[in-house]
């Protein structure tokens, strides 16, 4: 036999017992010592996997990137598991995990909204991350000037609707348009004209998009985030302004007088809920999140698989900025309370998904998401006209906007809308100015000392 053939390979050890005949070969001599040897090198091998945990969310744009973070572990020698948390246990989690001593998770999945409750108990990545993103997506991520997070798509929401419904020119392009193209629709045979999420904390798809198109939000001055911005405006409710009355009392008519929208907003409906109605064909509309595209466009899980496309949000009638878009970032990051080899890993694996342009682009592709890679979105624009026509209305929007308040309290604040919100949409229409003072008393009882 040939020094090829003498002995089994390592591989052929580990992959099986050998042979009776060559078990005997390898007991002699040099045999031994080769199978002793290889016996050795796997160990060797094994030891050097490091092992990590990720915390996410079983959204369909967070599967497609553990899909890719299994790709990267196998390239980098590193063992993953992922166990999946619900949205509405995540933060909760996750700060439990914070406060020990040693941390369950190496890579969690982090956003804009908590990026500022997380920081602190996050590592800065910029010692291992290269940066492929665009920095005005991000300032919220940092603590202490240091980027915690790496963002791997940018969350932007939009509305979907029905093609064998709505004409490509009967878009509807204001608040009064979206109403009569609802009615319209509904006189053709659906059940509801458009569905969106009003519970905590969902409410982006309902009452947060439509106020933001309105010239109307939660704090003064409009499209404040920051708490500098927060702090100069005096930390003053929006909330009895005319404009964000006026459009509290569109969705009050939307569901009470022209019955375009379910009772359930009313009640506090999730995304969950738009999404089943919506896949069932119940609505012609849904306000959702674009990383539902192709999840709507499953046939095995969507009854108009092949009739949904995508627009930009309605304006209201108190406009003056044009169509309202926004693009915050979904990332990744590495907590702080880990041993220091091993989050040097994370952001490795880390780094390699980001960095990755296919499995950006398949952020698209695969999810219908906005890949935070700002090459990719190049590349995208000018080879694919639907994602071009996505980045305009969101991106590309005249009027951005940031979907969250960047300071601690921002969870709650949220949770306060949401109830308020959905207790103006059950009770009578002239108690909404009442509901929105009471709203603004709960919102300057929260506001921070100011400082000196």
């Amino acid at each position: 036999m040939s020094e090829h053939t003498e002995y089994p390979t390592i591989d052929a050890l580990a992959m099986g017992r050998p042979s009776r005949r060559r078990f005997l070969q390898i007991l002699g001599g040099t045999g031994l010592a080769a199978w002793q040897g290889a016996s050795l090198l796997q160990v060797a091998h094994a030891q050097a996997r490091t092992r990590l945990t990720v915390g996410y969310m079983p959204h369909p744009i967070q599967v497609q990137q553990l899909d890719w973070m299994e790709k990267g572990a196998k390239a980098l020698n590193i063992e993953l598991e992922a166990p999946a948390i619900s949205y509405i246990d995540y933060v909760q989690s996750m700060t439990a995990q914070f406060l020990g001593p040693r941390n369950r998770y190496q890579i969690i999945w982090n956003n804009d909204d908590w990026g500022q409750l997380f920081g602190r108990f996050l590592d800065p990545l910029e010692d291992g991350v290269k940066t492929v993103w665009a920095e005005d997506r991000v300032w919220m991520m940092r603590d202490r000037g240091k980027l915690t997070a790496a963002p791997f798509v940018l969350t932007a929401g939009v509305m979907f609707y029905r093609t064998d419904l709505i004409a490509e020119n009967e878009v509807p392009k204001t608040l009064e348009e979206l109403v009569e193209a609802s009615k319209k629709a509904q006189a053709k045979g659906v059940k509801w004209g458009l569905i969106g999420s009003s519970g905590f904390p969902h409410l982006w798809f309902s009452l947060l998009w439509s106020l933001w198109s309105n010239n109307a939000d939660l704090f003064l001055p409009y499209g404040a985030r920051s708490w500098d911005h927060l702090e100069k405006g005096g930390w003053t409710p929006g909330v009895t302004q005319k404009e964000f009355i006026n459009t509290v009392e569109w969705w009050w008519d939307a569901v009470h007088t022209h019955k375009i929208a379910p009772p359930v907003i009313a009640s506090g409906s999730t995304r969950t809920d738009t999404d089943a109605v919506f896949m069932q064909g119940d609505a012609a509309f849904a306000f959702q999140d674009s990383t539902l595209l192709q999840t709507y466009r499953n046939k095995d899980k969507s009854k108009v698989f092949d009739k949904v496309s995508f627009a930009g949000h309605p304006r209201g009638p108190h406009d003056k900025k044009g169509q309202m878009g926004w693009a915050d970032n979904w990332s990744w990051s590495v907590p702080k309370n880990n041993p220091a080899d091993v989050k040097k890993r994370a952001k490795e694996l880390i780094n390699w998904v980001i960095g990755n342009p296919d499995a950006q682009k398949e952020v698209w592709t695969k999810v219908g998401g906005i890949p935070g890679n700002v090459q990719v979105q190049k590349q995208l624009i000018a080879s694919d006209p639907e994602y071009k026509r996505l980045h305009a209305v969101t991106v590309g929007a005249p009027n951005m906007i940031h979907s969250a308040y960047y300071w601690p309290l921002w969870p709650e604040i949220h949770s306060l809308a949401s109830k308020a919100f959905t207790q103006s949409l059950t009770g009578p229409r002239e108690k909404i100015p009442e509901v929105m003072a009471g709203l603004a008393k709960d919102f300057r009882l929260r506001a921070p000392v100011r400082q000196r």
